[in-house]
């Protein structure tokens, strides 16, 4: 009898078997479990006892905690304050991760190196917090009067006039140290107060109650702004710096609901309630466990044409409504999109959107090139790696086509790796609905190496990230991650590794510049821009600029730029849009769609 078989009668004793469970002899929690039986062979048979007990709880882990986790960091993002000091100089409230030293330590120490924190410039000082949630700093330094300097491997060194207090911080490129050194370097010699006590609050109470205030301000008035990622939906208004709702772009379609009553969509073309299910509701287990999950968004990669299940996405535009509490009715909305949908699944959205939301106009446009407008540019060439990567050179708004570069997988190839990673080390995350608690582990760790042989071969030292608060149901608590940190993310500069025969991120790079006019070519050089949640990976920044530096002579200048919420680029992009003076000439309204629905609406949309 083979595993599979001896696994399918054993799953079925364990679902009957009323002993203890707590009777089986098991590894520890925290023991990876290939390890252990590779160790202890005797064990087999308990294990493939074990497993199928751990499938049952699997069906019913509720992955909310996860999720939550994931998906507030985009409503959570980062905004943008500006402040009023002396000199008529603009300082920016900033805020992310970054690497620090013990404070007054000038030099990595055994046992006392780098530790990843959330930082914030507030009120004369830098404060640090155990991450973006806490609301009491672990510590801070002053900043008005001190000394800051760039250091060594992009970081920027702190010392305080005051008392004397040095802090080392690490940014993970040059471009983004350039950014904390600027505004730190300002506001060390601002020497008006600035008002408002914000530090008491922490950044989750600063960011919400900023949020609030934003919201009472406008009254819920504006335009609607959705933008329909692969695996995310975002969305919020206008007024809003960044999305007031995102959920998963999934579906849960219950199957043995879908057999008996033969449908899947309701009469107006939504998707029946009574068989699917859409965003965090569609991972409870009571819904879970009876049905298949979907990602309607994600292109089909079957045929040679991209393709997605258009029909899905009206659930999603209903939900945002509901979830923003709007009324759809005369509302104007901008939806961001993939570069790949195609002028069918347009007409169809407009249909819906019109006929049966009764939306008052809309405008459409490709996510790459509204990241690109986050930047307040209308030129430059536009790196957007999410679930997918983007390239595209933009003159005066206009793509270059010929030097347009895709490539189908981006950011859920590197946490399909990190999880083959984690189960040749032992660790079983391998399920679909595991595959957040990966995304979470490469969220945390996951880091870009500037000389991957030479980072492979150092062995750094292993880090622990803590997953205890999501309660999976082998009980685990911690996760061990070394190197593998640099192996999961090398892929996207040498595809072999993934095993794909794709360009390099790099080289793709190089390609479309390369495409272009070689008058163009200099400029696309020096104003390369980031976009998407890959992007924000510690390290690709100033290692996709080193790369392309390498591919071009001395004498052209490179520069890479990382835009502080790259993760929203295509939100932000839109709130852009919607202020230009012609906006509304680039809405394609109710009547106008009723009197002629032809492609040729879509000419004003074009690029």
């Amino acid at each position: 009898m083979n595993d599979l078989s001896k696994l399918s009668e054993l799953r079925e004793q364990a679902l009957s078997d009323t002993s203890d469970e707590s009777e089986l002899r098991t590894p520890e929690p925290d023991t990876p479990l290939e390890s252990y039986f590779l160790l202890n062979p005797s064990d087999m048979d308990n294990y493939l006892h074990y497993k199928a007990v751990n499938h049952e709880k699997l069906t019913d882990w509720d992955p909310t905690t996860v999720l939550k986790e994931l998906y507030g960091k985009i409503t959570q993002g980062s905004r943008t304050v500006t402040r009023l000091p002396s000199k008529s100089k603009k300082v920016t409230c900033m805020q992310g991760y970054l690497d620090k030293l013990p404070m007054n330590q000038t030099k990595v120490r055994t046992f006392k190196g780098w530790k990843r924190r959330f930082f914030q410039i507030a009120r004369g000082k830098l404060y640090y917090y155990e991450d973006h949630k806490s609301e009491t700093p672990l510590g801070n330094i002053d900043i008005l009067g001190s000394e800051v300097v760039a250091g060594e491997n992009n970081t920027v060194n702190i010392s305080a006039r005051m008392n004397g207090d040095k802090l080392v911080i690490r940014c993970g490129g040059e471009s983004e140290r350039d950014d904390w050194l600027t505004n730190l370097q300002r506001m060390s010699v601002i020497d008006t107060p600035i008002p408002g006590s914000l530090v008491k609050e922490g950044p989750t109470a600063l960011l919400a109650r900023e949020g609030s205030l934003k919201k009472k301000k406008n009254n819920k008035d504006g335009t609607v702004i959705i933008d329909l990622g692969a695996t995310t939906i975002r969305a919020g208004l206008s007024s809003d710096d960044v999305p007031v709702v995102s959920f998963p772009a999934a579906f849960a379609i219950k199957k043995a609901e879908q057999q008996r009553t033969g449908r899947r969509f309701t009469e107006s073309g939504l998707p029946d309630p009574h068989t699917c299910r859409c965003g965090f509701e569609a991972f409870y287990p009571e819904i879970r466990k009876d049905a298949k999950i979907i990602y309607p968004l994600k292109p089909s990669m079957k045929i040679d044409k991209y393709s997605i299940k258009v029909r899905y996405v009206p659930g999603f535009l209903e939900k945002v409504f509901r979830d923003l509490e709007l009324d759809s009715k005369d509302r104007v909305v901008v939806i961001s999109h993939s570069r790949h949908l195609s002028n069918r699944d347009k007409e169809i959205l407009l249909d819906y959107l019109f006929g049966q939301m009764n939306v008052r106009a809309v405008y459409m446009q490709q996510q790459a090139l509204l990241s690109l407008y986050s930047y307040s540019v209308t030129s430059g060439l536009i790196v957007d790696i999410g679930d997918h990567i983007d390239i595209l050179p933009v003159i005066d708004g206009s793509v270059i086509e010929k030097g347009v570069m895709c490539l189908p997988y981006g950011g859920q190839q590197v946490t399909e790796y990190l999880g083959k990673l984690l189960t040749e080390s032992g660790y079983r995350l391998f399920t679909d609905i595991e595959s957040y608690v990966v995304r979470y582990v490469k969220e945390q760790v996951a880091q870009v190496s500037l000389d991957f042989q030479e980072d492979m071969a150092s062995s750094p030292k292993a880090i622990e990230v803590d997953i205890e608060k999501f309660k999976l149901p082998d009980d685990r608590k911690m996760i061990k991650v070394g190197n593998i940190k640099y192996r999961c993310t090398e892929g996207l500069f040498n595809t072999g590794l993934y095993g794909k025969d794709d360009l390099p991120l790099h080289v793709m790079v190089e390609r479309a510049i390369k495409a272009c006019e070689i008058d163009h070519r200099r400029m696309f050089c020096k104003n390369v821009y980031l976009a998407g949640g890959t992007s924000l990976i510690n390290g690709l920044s100033s290692r996709l600029e080193e790369e392309i530096r390498t591919a071009f002579p001395d004498t052209v200048q490179v520069k890479v730029t990382g835009g502080e919420d790259r993760l929203n680029a295509a939100y932000k992009g839109a709130i852009v849009m919607t202020g230009l003076s012609n906006f509304q000439e680039l809405l394609i309204n109710k009547e106008e769609w009723s009197n002629d629905q032809s492609e040729g609406l879509f000419k004003r949309w074009s690029t």
